[in-house]
């Protein structure tokens, strides 16, 4: 039974490995004063009650002087709380009181700066298309400056079909709203090269791709197996499958099924026969969101750059100016860069595509600040995948004999430990029964889980009990003072010990280990050089734990 926040017990581990003397009852932590979970990446969470949030395409902007100037031109509009200008999305983010301020006040305030606004509708903001249109991301090269901008968007703007158009030269990225029963997106690629730039769909509203690597499909049955079961997944539009690179391709309607369920649905539907892998990692519209809320939302340095840029280019420009008149031909050239923004929109793109969801500078920036990193034990610094390490029996029986015994008990369970036993029999040659398998149940024999305790019995002549120290002590069946500190043995090496017993008696043990993680050290040895201290939580057993932190060196564990 899992224990409840309640009975959660932090100890510390020492060179004299002591237990801290207070119990985790949900009150004070001591120096852990601050330890919560981070903001959802939902930019409609955290707007205060009764204000609205609206997003504004604005063009026109060319460098942080724009930037600031229609930042400073919307926080002066009386209503206006909070106001965030991305310079690269050229967009601006602004929260405001909808009793003082209206959006086409907006509006009007980026216009009267001198820039164009729109308003951008609701359902674009949360990626959700227009009834009857689509809407197109496009790659377009050869773009260099302003009036390139200028003259791809007039192009798409007066296409028949096309109901929006914004072409950002930042990101080289065009976003295209159009009519699907007017327009093709093949058209609109063509119209785009025929004005002399390059262009390619990035991504459509209208379906997602994802490249998986197939492991399981040995045959051609399995192959056909698989493909039945794509064909009867709601929402994929199309699927091909290499049956000599194992590799599988799906188009997918992102409305109707995500990458996550494509992949559950076919490991599932094939009861985990086949095991699916990214091949070929694509961007997913969550890592796009939280990669635009990243640039949205400015760090101080950031914004300090953006002061300082705003007094630093007009002088620099200016004295452009005069080295010109000058005609001072043997000065070097000037240019100014601003690597804040920059940088924020590298880090989280690289992290996305590395699965590792930031949120933005504010949290980058906030890192530096984190005192303790917590770490789940199984899976996170193990590899989640129990081994039979340790074999001992404690009467005259084989040790042949002996795994055949327990192996032949749990041939049909489900359990991780059991698959365990199983294979480590299998390994050796001790039990290579082919009627009994993983995947067929056994006739012979009743299985039961009783409170995550592993328990065989048979139907016939035998009684068998595999399971820990309460399982056997609920079957009333004695454990000797030898088998105790066996066990404990084990224990303290980070396994866990599983007691075999039959007819009654106790036969012998096996040790099961979780292992490592080969960078599971190295990365608790660079926390510790950071000045992070690094805590384990864990619902194994006490000395388990211990040993395992031991091992990485933790000194903090709940377990």
């Amino acid at each position: 039974m899992a224990p409840s926040p309640r009975d959660l017990q932090l100890t510390q581990v020492s060179p004299g490995a002591r237990k801290l003397p207070e119990m985790v009852t949900g009150g004070d932590f001591g120096d852990l004063e601050d330890v919560r979970l981070l903001d959802s990446y939902d930019n409609s969470e955290g707007v205060e009650q009764g204000m609205q949030r609206v997003q504004v395409r604005v063009s026109g902007m060319t460098c942080a002087a724009c930037s600031n100037s229609v930042e400073g031109a919307l926080k002066s509009v009386n209503g206006v709380l909070t106001a965030s200008v991305a310079l690269l999305q050229n967009r601006a983010d602004v929260v405001f009181d909808p009793r003082l301020v209206k959006d086409e006040d907006i509006k009007n305030a980026i216009e009267d700066a001198g820039f164009e606004a729109e308003v951008i509708p609701e359902q674009s903001t949360n990626g959700i298309k227009q009834h009857g249109t689509l809407l197109g991301q496009f790659s377009i090269g050869g773009m260099t400056c302003a009036a390139c901008v200028n003259s791809v968007e007039g192009i798409l703007k007066g296409l028949p079909g096309v109901k929006r158009a914004v072409v950002a030269l930042a990101t080289s990225l065009g976003e295209v709203e159009y009519d699907p029963t007017v327009i093709s997106k093949d058209d609109i690629v063509n119209a785009i090269e025929d004005a002399g730039f390059d262009a390619s769909l990035v991504q459509s509203s209208q379906q997602d791709k994802i490249i998986l690597g197939v492991a399981g499909v040995f045959s051609e049955t399995d192959a056909q197996t698989l493909e039945a079961i794509i064909s009867n997944l709601k929402g994929v539009r199309h699927f091909r499958f290499d049956r000599i690179s194992r590799e599988l391709e799906i188009l997918f309607d992102p409305e109707v099924v995500t990458s996550r369920s494509v992949v559950d649905g076919i490991e599932g539907a094939s009861n985990e026969k086949f095991k699916l892998q990214v091949a070929n990692p694509y961007t997913r519209m969550t890592s796009k969101d939280v990669e635009e809320a990243a640039n949205m939302f400015r760090l101080f340095i950031s914004s300090l750059s953006l002061s300082v840029a705003s007094i630093f280019v007009p002088t620099v420009v200016a004295m452009a100016l005069l080295t010109l008149l000058g005609c001072c031909g043997n000065c070097m050239s000037l240019c100014t860069g601003l690597a804040t923004p920059t940088a924020v929109m590298v880090a989280t793109g690289v992290g996305a595509n590395n699965g590792v969801l930031i949120k933005g500078g504010d949290a980058l920036e906030r890192a530096q600040k984190v005192k303790y990193v917590i770490f789940d034990k199984t899976g996170t610094l193990t590899q989640g995948k129990a081994t039979v390490t340790t074999v001992k029996v404690f009467t005259g029986m084989d040790r042949g004999e002996f795994l055949k015994l327990v192996a032949s008990a749990e041939a049909s369970s489900e359990h991780p430990l059991a698959k365990a036993i199983v294979q480590y029999a299998r390994h050796f040659h001790f039990f290579d029964d082919p009627s009994v398998t993983n995947d067929a149940p056994n006739n012979n024999k009743e299985l039961q889980s009783l409170d995550g305790f592993l328990m065989s019995q048979s139907s016939l002549l035998c009684q068998e009990e595999i399971g820990n120290r309460k399982l056997m002590t609920e079957s009333g069946i004695d454990i000797p003072t030898h088998v105790e500190n066996f066990v404990v043995e084990l224990e303290e090496s980070a396994k866990t010990g599983i007691l075999v017993a039959y007819e009654g008696n106790l036969i012998g043990v096996l040790g099961v280990a979780d292992p490592l993680k080969r960078e599971a050290a190295i990365v608790i040895e660079g926390l510790h050089k950071m000045g992070v201290i690094p805590v384990m939580v864990t619902g194994d057993n006490w000395r388990t734990a211990q040993a395992v932190a031991k091992e990485v060196r933790i000194f903090l564990f709940m377990n």
